[in-house]
């Protein structure tokens, strides 16, 4: 998939689903952006302690769930049996925290393009990089249909990008970052069909200018307010990561 080629629509990315709508990385959340007309979605995956691809954001289970301690310290089993639905509402008591692979029919049958962030713990091990390519790439190869687009993958670890692209040759890839330095400029130059996947608080036009200049795909997070994102979009943005946002105004470019 050449990322370029597949436009957000509205320049909008619902962001953990549509955190706005329901709990964030949900099956709840990802239908709620379907519901609203987008057609791409930004969703976690990190490893449980079986190495099974959960869909979820925090390091730790308390913010979201009935559950305490540490993701990678429960098994899927555990984490299957958890409430992360009510923290949210009483209308999501009893929602689950999806399994990337036991759910993929599920999510996939959405229609919707995705951008898939790899999550690891802080300063993860090399085993664990390991483990999550493994996992990651192995999902890919084997149950992802051949008549869909690949996911875009994302994750701060930008070694683990690398990793994953040396398997999966044709993945389009997102460097993630607070800011914008040199260092990632040169790496997303001569990485092709990469993105740049930025912290709006730290962009500043001159970012905006050299990623166009160098024809690299600039993805901007989390914006939720409308006059920025006009703003953005109007600054030549690719895609803008929204929990609400669901349309645009006349000032807002459409999908290509």
């Amino acid at each position: 998939m050449d990322i370029k080629h597949i436009a957000p629509k509205h320049g909008l990315i619902g962001h953990r689903g549509l955190a706005g709508y329901a709990p964030e990385n949900t099956i709840a959340a990802i239908q709620a952006a379907y519901e609203q007309g987008l057609n791409w979605v930004e969703f976690d995956v990190q490893l449980s302690k079986d190495h099974q691809l959960i869909i979820f954001h925090d390091h730790d289970l308390n913010r979201t769930t009935n559950g305490n301690g540490l993701v990678y310290d429960f098994t899927y089993a555990d984490i299957k049996a958890l409430d992360a639905g009510a923290w949210y509402g009483s209308k999501f008591s009893g929602t689950k925290i999806p399994n990337l692979e036991k759910d993929l029919n599920k999510l996939l049958r959405y229609n919707l393009h995705f951008n898939i962030e790899l999550k690891c713990p802080n300063n993860p091990s090399q085993a664990y990089k390991n483990a999550l390519c493994n996992s990651f790439c192995t999902l890919i190869e084997k149950k992802w249909p051949k008549a869909r687009a690949l996911p875009l993958v994302s994750s701060f670890e930008w070694d683990l990008l690398l990793q994953v692209r040396s398997r999966l040759k044709d993945i389009a890839i997102g460097f993630l970052c607070d800011a914008i330095t040199p260092e990632l400029i040169r790496l997303a130059v001569k990485t092709p069909n990469a993105t740049i996947n930025c912290n709006h608080h730290s962009l500043n036009d001159a970012d905006i200018s050299r990623s166009q200049h160098l024809n690299i795909p600039l993805l901007v997070y989390t914006v939720n307010d409308q006059e920025i994102a006009n703003q953005l979009l109007n600054q030549g943005v690719f895609g803008i990561f929204t929990d609400s946002l669901i349309e645009s105004r006349p000032s807002i470019r459409e999908a290509i």
